[in-house]
């Protein structure tokens, strides 16, 4: 069996890692929709309170723009356009 690409390792590394955050905030989600399901129970503070945490964590994730690795890229990109990402 040919071994896969440095790109396509990466890529799958990364597709993994954005789907196991994704089913954790949809597991969330689920609980989310229970408690609002049974609001006579008073569930309906903890619901919201989850909602809220989804939320920051959402909006407090994130990492700064390299704009130096991006020129580093080009660079190589420009010497050879079939550099390896």
């Amino acid at each position: 069996m040919p071994s896969q690409s440095p790109r396509l390792k990466k890529t799958q590394t990364l597709t993994a890692q954005l789907n196991a955050a994704l089913a954790f905030e949809a597991r969330l989600h689920g609980l989310v929709d229970v408690l609002r399901a049974q609001l006579a129970n008073g569930y309906g503070a903890a619901a919201e309170k989850i909602t809220h945490m989804i939320k920051a964590a959402k909006s407090a994730a994130g990492v700064p723009r390299d704009t130096d690795a991006g020129q580093r890229l080009l660079d190589q990109l420009a010497r050879d356009w079939r550099a390896n990402l």
